[in-house]
């Protein structure tokens, strides 16, 4: 089933600092979590591969991976790291790097994180929520970590005049700019049908 999202929410000022931090902290964590589970399973697949010739070193990671309950996104960034450009029935395995584990830090302008992206428009104190079009990529998309922390912080907001926004999309049983999330005063403004609405942000 196709699906998508998108939106734009201008964030008070008071709380854009709160904001991106609780969300950068959150992505680091995510990320230093990654790394050790990445190292982890380097450790592992060397001690199983001993005295075995042809040892099928991805697919062994692929099915430990299975059993952790990692998002997509997690899977791709550990594996990447520990077959760089192998192909899928890898017999080399590379010992997982800082480098494919990079923190956010306060100039970090997007979250990519594979089914969606959250982007941060610093000047405006703005940020843009992104699930592209995809076979339930909605549904993917809302039970990671970093979007559960999304709209946890802006459930939390204390919104003011001339703040807010909508995110619009498409589920399984509505129409496309359906509105799935409405914030602040400009999300009651805000028609996504009427173009002209749009000029309030």
């Amino acid at each position: 089933m196709s699906e998508w999202q998108q939106g734009t929410i201008k964030i008070p000022k008071k709380d854009w600092s709160k904001l991106k931090s609780l969300l950068l902290k959150k992505y680091n964590l995510l990320i230093e979590r990654d790394h050790k589970i990445a190292s982890s399973l380097y450790l592992i697949l060397k001690e199983e591969a001993k005295n075995k010739r042809n040892f099928k070193y991805r697919e062994k990671a692929v099915l430990k991976l299975s059993k952790l309950n990692l998002s997509p996104g997690s899977i791709y960034r550990i594996e990447d790291s520990l077959f760089l450009t192998e192909p899928v029935h890898a017999k080399k395995l590379f010992k997982p790097k800082k480098k494919h584990f990079l923190s956010a830090t306060n100039k970090t302008l997007t979250l990519n994180m594979t089914t969606f992206s959250i982007n941060f428009d610093n000047t405006n104190r703005q940020v843009s929520w992104i699930v592209p079009e995809g076979n339930y990529a909605v549904m993917l998309t809302y039970e990671h970590v970093i979007a559960k922390e999304f709209f946890l912080i802006l459930s939390s907001i204390n919104w003011t005049k001339n703040t807010g926004g909508v995110i619009v999309g498409k589920d399984n049983f509505k129409i496309d700019n359906y509105v799935i999330h409405k914030f602040g005063p400009l999300g009651e403004k805000i028609n996504p049908m009427n173009p002209k609405t749009l000029l309030v942000l």
